[in-house]
């Protein structure tokens, strides 16, 4: 210590003087001065409570008790969310919150506006998933989007359905509601055309008191209770009894689902197109271009997210490169780095928490997609994007994901012969053509036995079901299939055999025909092989199947372009 050495020198001085007979008042001053001077030097090294302070790293700041010289930064450890419980562990905080440290363990606070909601900061007024309070998940309804504002969750409903209560309701068909909301029709009577009436019209089909065209009702596609579905943003479509979805407004079909390819990172200016997502930074995507958005402390360079305060290349501004054999500290090339950092190719950091020399020079911070790289004392990790939620490794979007519906691990399961669609956090089922949900089943209720005519209405053991009818026995051309009545030429669950179901890819339908398999896709997508491709903004299949657009083209409108 500086104290003790200081002191034994003026001791030793003292001393010799005593012995040396030096008595003459001037020396005795000078011991004396010397002295003194110890003494203050050893008062300076007193802190203001009259503990010693830390001055262990000699030649850098003298800490107060209780703080520690951190790389010449003095830290209270048990608060410092830079240097919480050890030096350089530095706590981290989700979009929208603060880091905090509270006897050495890290947390967070959530901004003004926001509600601490898991590791989230949720502005609970208007999030889908946490409306009015944590986990507190709007209803997506069918025909509509679900909303989320002031806290209250409400509908939005697609056109020619109304909101009645929390559901949308097509009120031209709905027995519960013809003409408008709970205006319910008699026993006997059945809706259509938005009138109570006796009996449906030329070209409809009774559905449980409501006339539906089962060629273009989305509420009833091709069979009763067969409900189209669409992804988040689109509106669900019946064309010639198959289902399919049409995206609102500018938003483009994708995957299945409908983006905003003028904002979507994912999908920028045309599907599958994703912005390079820098370390330390951020992709967005304007007007349908890519561009980066840096973390604070660090600039735009070249397509880069970089420090001009410690990056060899870019030492002080952009492209302004240090000599080899030269480092960057402060933003200024120098010839060594400062105490308490280490040269990484000309680039002077601090390896406890450098996503890209973390621990050491030649390891580097991986990250997924969606996620920026971290690194907390020597060991890496990642935050997730706003609006993403870490799982499994992935940052994923939970109001979509259908592996993480609503949250992580909360997966959707597709029913046989149907699909399903994760809307606003929300698992949504819908089935095949021709085919009707009946509980998490898609079912023919022309021929199921167990659902004749409508769910849950079992013939009897000695009867088998067709047309919707139980009856002794199958008519001519049709075969008994553990009590179904089907026609194994064109049945999708038995074709050409029973139990020979027939599949598809995502985003189609399996068909049979003349008892072979096939498929066809949901509009506007088309077969291309075996999937079903968007020919509009497919790069591999740009206009018609297997014209690929070269590296320097995408897909655009069906055309290959810049």
């Amino acid at each position: 210590m500086k104290t003790n050495k200081t002191l034994w020198t003026a001791f030793c001085c003292a001393l010799l003087l005593a012995l040396a007979g030096c008595s003459n008042g001037s020396e005795e001053k000078k011991a004396d001065a010397f002295a003194e001077d110890a003494a203050g030097d050893s008062a300076g090294d007193t802190a203001s409570d009259g503990t010693n302070a830390d001055t262990s790293d000699v030649g850098g700041p003298v800490c107060a008790s209780g703080e520690t010289n951190c790389d010449g930064t003095c830290a209270v450890l048990g608060s410092d969310p830079q240097h919480c419980g050890a030096c350089g562990k530095a706590c981290e905080a989700p979009a929208n919150g603060s880091p905090t440290c509270t006897d050495g363990g890290c947390g967070f606070v959530c901004d003004e506006g926001t509600t601490a909601c898991g590791d989230a900061c949720i502005a609970t007024e208007s999030d889908l998933l946490h409306c009015g309070g944590c986990d507190k998940a709007c209803a997506t309804p069918d025909h509509g989007e679900a909303t989320c504002a002031t806290g209250s969750c409400g509908v939005a409903c697609d056109a020619g359905f109304a909101a009645c209560g929390d559901a949308c309701i097509d009120t031209a068909s709905d027995p519960a509601h013809c003409g408008s909301c709970d205006k319910a029709c008699g026993s006997g009577e059945v809706c259509s055309g938005g009138k109570c009436v006796t009996s449906c019209g030329e070209g409809e089909t009774n559905c449980g008191g409501s006339c539906a065209q089962l060629q273009s009702a989305p509420a009833h596609c091709g069979a009763c209770g067969n409900t189209c579905t669409a992804p988040a943003g689109g509106e669900a479509t019946c064309a010639q009894g198959q289902c399919g979805y049409a995206c609102k407004g500018e938003l483009l079909a994708c995957d299945g689902g409908c983006v905003d390819s003028l904002k979507d990172p994912a999908n920028c200016g045309s599907c599958g197109k994703a912005c390079f997502d820098p370390v330390h930074g951020a992709p967005v995507c304007k007007d349908g271009g890519c561009d980066i958005v840096c973390d604070a402390g660090f600039v735009a360079c070249g397509g880069d997210c970089v420090s001009l305060q410690s990056d060899a290349a870019h030492c002080g501004a952009c492209d302004n490169a240090c000599a080899t054999d030269q480092v960057c500290a402060g933003g200024t090339c120098t010839t060594s780095c400062p105490s308490g950092t280490t040269n990484c190719g000309g680039t002077c950091t601090k390896l406890g928490n450098d996503p890209q020399h973390c621990g050491s020079c030649d390891k580097a911070c991986p990250a997924p997609a969606f996620a920026a790289p971290t690194c907390n004392a020597g060991s890496c990790g990642f935050t997730c994007d706003e609006g993403k939620t870490a799982c499994d490794g992935a940052c994923i979007d939970a109001k979509t994901d259908v592996a993480h519906c609503g949250g992580c691990g909360k997966a959707c399961k597709a029913p046989d012969f149907g699909g399903v669609l994760c809307k606003a956090g929300s698992c949504q089922a819908s089935c095949n053509a021709g085919l009707s949900l009946c509980s998490d089943a898609c079912i023919d209720l022309q021929s199921d036995a167990a659902h004749c005519g409508g769910c849950g209405k079992a013939c009897g053991n000695d009867q088998v079901c067709t047309g919707g009818q139980c009856v002794t026995s199958c008519p001519a051309g049709q075969t008994n299939c553990d009590g179904s009545c089907v026609d194994t030429a064109s049945s999708v669950a038995n074709c050409g055999a029973c139990g020979k179901a027939c599949t598809a890819p995502t985003s189609g339908a399996p068909t049979c025909t003349d008892a072979s398999c096939g498929f066809s896709c949901a509009s506007p997508l088309s077969a291309c092989g075996e999937s079903c491709v968007d020919l509009q903004s497919d790069d591999k299949n740009c206009g018609s199947c297997a014209n690929t657009c070269g590296a320097l083209t995408t897909c655009k409108n069906g055309k290959c372009s810049l």
